[in-house]
């Protein structure tokens, strides 16, 4: 698509941005390739080493990409300044001329480039297309996400929130970090940066051992520690830009299993226990619960990824490639090899008397030249530009049979004046020529010499494909073991499932024989007792009885008052309070209301904690002390 729409500067930026996101392309590759020699040089070194090489490249990446922008721009800006200069010079030698090259039988990689030259405006319009839906659906998530803090949500309890304290000051996280159960989510996930919040799936906090959970807490506390939302956020943005680029999305797949094995390091360092991990991520895979949103940082994982974590705890070595990604980055960088021959070849022709960008003088020959440029006879139509004036020669045999100047025709009769500018047109369209000749021939040895190295190359890549076919053995062998482990580990946990299972039963059975022995001797406590308060009774004493009897009638008399009073006060005070919760539209009528908790800790009504200035309300109106706590429960 011609750009006759835009300004040179926006006709600059679209060639310059169309160049960039081709080249990013290749630059992915070699991406790729860095990123699996990372993969293949750090098996046994730490997840964090292989994490930050792996999150260096992909900044590598970024950057180089940015410096193609603006090499692109340069070079955009070069040949659209330069566009209505061109001077065009056709030859004839002695031999016919061919007919010349058109944009409808370009050879293949000429065809491309032409291609993304004209259609520069369409491909970024695409991609900015892409793009901003890729947007939309990212803030769309964050609103979804930033919502799961406020939406049926409530508090661990006094415990967890002590614990979560303790944690982080053991993790040196100075923001607070708050904890809530949450209906929603379905695996502990963390949300936020500035405020993070760890939400953690309603219930669990109650069916699992305290240390796994904690395992599970201090998972979330270093991806909090490591800043994790936030550089996910920042990948997401990455991921956005270069949606068409299967090596970033897989470099961003590895830094994204980095960064959980990184967090898995850290929570094994500091329970010392790698079976209490191992059975936190082994529980919540038995409960067979979904992935967390993308823009969480989640504590479970797809079931593939959590079998190679907790391979990696129990080995202490990372994952390597597999199969499919030793196929696909080979083939891959064979494309890549390909492309990149072709268009090296294509530029080495770009500077032959053919096509000469770099002069801006197009010649159109399919001669053998002769030796010397300054030999060969110039038939045709010259166009040049001298001193800011256009001139157009038509010349026969080297020489000028019409001239023309601003479009204007000069007479025969005047054309000796300009004898000086038209001589030297002339001579520099035959130093043009000659050095034309001579780059073609440097072109020429350049092509030879890439042909050689493009075949050691292929050599390379042969002894290359072997080494990863050994790989891929060895991969295999490895996964063999692996999943040997594995079937030994999960007999093991249910060998261990049931010995506990028989312990629990052990030990109701016993705490049900010592319930049946601690009623038996309270029982004959009690008969000891009356009958050591009978033997003490005698007359003496009868008189004396009746009358401490008869005060504590009085005084049961004067409690129940009391008591009828409280209880009056208390059921006058509850009707307040469900008016008020009537008056505050919590509730429409009483029928509606099932159960409502007022203390100091919150106002939580059909189990939904209220909002804090509700809260707020009633506390002011309702709470005297420290002590006060209100609630109701409709059978």
């Amino acid at each position: 698509m011609v750009l006759f729409f835009v300004t040179d500067i926006a006709r600059e930026m679209l060639q310059a941005l169309s160049w960039t996101l081709i080249h990013s392309l290749w630059q992915g590759v070699l991406l790729s390739v860095i990123a699996a020699t990372i993969i293949f040089s750090t098996r046994d070194t730490s997840p964090q080493v292989r994490y930050n090489l792996l999150l260096s490249a992909l900044l590598v990446f970024i950057v180089a990409v940015a410096s193609t922008f603006s090499l692109q721009l340069l070079r955009a800006k070069l040949l659209i300044d330069s566009a209505p200069f061109i001077p065009t010079v056709q030859t004839q030698l002695i031999q016919p001329v061919q007919p010349a090259i058109t944009k409808n039988n370009l050879p293949i990689v000429d065809a491309i480039i032409y291609f993304i030259d004209n259609n520069a405006g369409s491909i970024v319009l695409a991609w900015l297309l892409i793009i901003a839906l890729q947007f939309m659906r990212l803030s769309a998530g964050l609103y979804n996400v930033n919502k799961l803090k406020n939406r049926q949500v409530m508090n661990a309890g006094d415990y967890w929130n002590e614990r979560i304290a303790a944690l982080s000051m053991q993790l040196q996280i100075q923001r607070r970090v708050q904890i809530l159960q949450s209906a929603i989510v379905k695996i502990p996930s963390v949300i936020g940066y500035f405020k993070p919040v760890i939400l953690f799936p309603a219930g669990m906090l109650a069916s699992l051992p305290p240390e796994e959970i904690e395992a599970v807490l201090l998972h979330e506390l270093a991806h909090i520690r490591r800043k994790d939302f936030l550089v996910n956020l920042l990948q997401q943005l990455v991921e956005i830009i270069f949606f068409f680029n299967p090596a970033v999305l897989w470099v961003s797949s590895l830094i994204k299993s980095g960064r959980e094995n990184c967090c898995d390091e850290i929570a094994v360092q500091q329970t010392k226990s790698k079976q209490h991990y191992i059975n936190a991520l082994l529980s919540f895979e038995a409960f067979n619960l979904p992935q967390a949103a993308i823009l969480t940082t989640a504590f479970n994982g797809e079931k593939n990824q959590l079998m190679n974590r907790i391979k990696r705890i129990i080995y202490n070595n990372n994952k390597t490639l597999n199969n499919m990604e030793k196929k696909f980055l080979a083939a891959g960088i064979i494309v890549t090899s390909v492309l990149i021959f072709s268009f090296t070849a294509n530029n080495a022709q770009t500077q032959t008397p053919g096509n000469n960008r770099a002069t801006g003088i197009t010649i159109q020959t399919d001669t053998v030249p002769s030796p010397s440029a300054t030999d060969q006879l110039i038939n045709g139509t010259i166009n040049s530009t001298q001193n800011g004036k256009k001139y157009m020669l038509v010349t026969e045999n080297n020489q000028v049979k019409e001239l023309y100047v601003d479009g204007k025709k000069i007479p025969e009769e005047k054309m000796d004046n300009y004898k000086k500018v038209t001589a030297k047109i002339l001579t520099d369209t035959k130093i043009e020529l000659e050095q034309s000749q001579k780059e073609m021939a440097e072109s020429a040895k350049e092509m030879e010499q890439s042909k050689k190295e493009m075949e050691e190359a292929k050599l390379e890549l042969g002894q290359s494909q072997k080494e990863m076919a050994e790989s891929a053995r060895e991969l295999e062998q490895s996964k063999k073991e692996m999943d040997e482990a594995a079937k030994e580990m999960a007999l093991d946990k249910e060998q261990a499932d049931k010995d506990i299972e028989q312990s629990k039963r052990d030990i109701a059975q016993s705490n049900i024989e010592m319930a049946g022995a601690k009623i038996e001797m309270e029982k004959a406590e009690k008969e000891m007792k009356e009958d050591l308060k009978q033997s003490k009774l005698d007359v003496e004493h009868a008189a004396k009885d009746m009358a401490q009897a008869k005060r504590d009638m009085e005084q049961a008399a004067k409690d129940e008052a009391l008591a009828k009073k409280d209880e009056e006060r208390a059921r006058l005070l509850q009707e307040k309070i469900i008016a008020g919760l009537i008056k505050e539209h919590i509730i429409t009528d009483k029928n509606e209301l099932s159960s409502y908790e007022l203390s100091n800790n919150g106002l939580i009504v059909n189990g939904v904690k209220q909002p804090d200035e509700i809260f707020k309300k009633f506390k002011d109106q309702y709470i005297k002390d420290k002590h006060f706590s209100m609630s109701y429960n409709r059978e």
